[in-house]
């Protein structure tokens, strides 16, 4: 019996593409997003293999759609940066590589102002990256990967009523933002915008269905437990029974290889 757990799914799918059959790991991704509507991972994986299928304009849909929830993850990034590529549009490839942490081309290991700020967050040295955050938003303000990073910065260096406003502003343009949400929802909750915080922890976990990035980012004391999510079972995952009469019927319906049609609702 196949493994229906998510992370097995999404692992699987990821094979798949690494396995040069991006046709399999958009049938892989469906079925993920027909259990789980809004999981970004699926998204990004699935823009990833539309645009090895030549789905430019369907792929960059679903990736910038990825992206609006969870700027700066480095795989979504590079499928843009590709995309853009393969439309001859190499400032804007430029910029999607950056942003993904790759370095400059003037140099081995040269890094952008916000490659040092990312830099600085790994190595824990939050206060110092939110001070280096605004100082690049004051000069580009609409960089809405800088915002969100900003806002971890603050989280993490403890300015938790700054992280909270940002986050609120954050919202009023990017509803589907992950972290801003995460945040808000454990500043909220049981005071007296406890309704409110527990929206934000729901629509938080339908974007990561096993709350990964809650258990990162709010660590042990995260409202949002760890996970298992599971896709349900159909009849084609259960092993033939063994009986003297009758045939195995548990063919599935072919999955459309081009992404076609897919959940045109499931993300306003």
């Amino acid at each position: 019996m196949s493994d229906l757990s998510l992370r097995s799914q999404i692992g699987h799918a990821r094979e798949r593409l690494a396995g040069g059959d991006p046709r399999r790991a958009v049938s892989v991704c469906r079925r993920i997003l027909e259990a789980f509507p809004r999981c970004l991972e699926a998204y990004g994986l699935l823009g990833e293999a539309l645009r090895q299928l030549g789905h430019l304009d369907r792929a960059e849909d679903l990736l910038l759609r990825a992206w609006g929830a969870r700027p700066g993850v480095a795989p979504i990034c590079l499928s843009l940066a590709a995309i853009a590529e393969q439309r001859g549009q190499a400032a804007a490839a430029l910029a999607w590589r950056e942003q993904a942490g790759e370095p400059q081309p003037a140099g081995p290991g040269a890094l952008t102002r916000a490659g040092l700020v990312r830099l600085w967050m790994r190595q824990g040295q939050h206060t110092r990256a939110a001070r280096e955050l605004r100082a690049l938003l004051a000069e580009q303000p609409t960089r809405y990967d800088l915002q969100v990073l900003l806002v971890e910065a603050l989280w993490r260096a403890g300015a938790r009523a700054e992280a909270a406003t940002l986050s609120a502003e954050i919202l009023k343009e990017h509803p589907h933002c992950l972290i801003a949400l995460l945040v808000l929802g454990k500043l909220w909750l049981h005071g007296p915008q406890d309704a409110q915080a527990r929206q934000c922890l729901l629509r938080a976990q339908a974007l990561d269905p096993e709350n990964a990035e809650a258990r990162r980012l709010l660590g042990a004391d995260s409202p949002l437990p760890p996970r298992t999510a599971r896709l349900p079972y159909r009849e084609g995952d259960l092993p033939p029974l063994d009986l003297a009469f009758g045939e195995d019927e548990s063919d599935l319906p072919a999955d459309a290889a081009d992404g076609e049609g897919l959940l045109p609702n499931a993300w306003p």
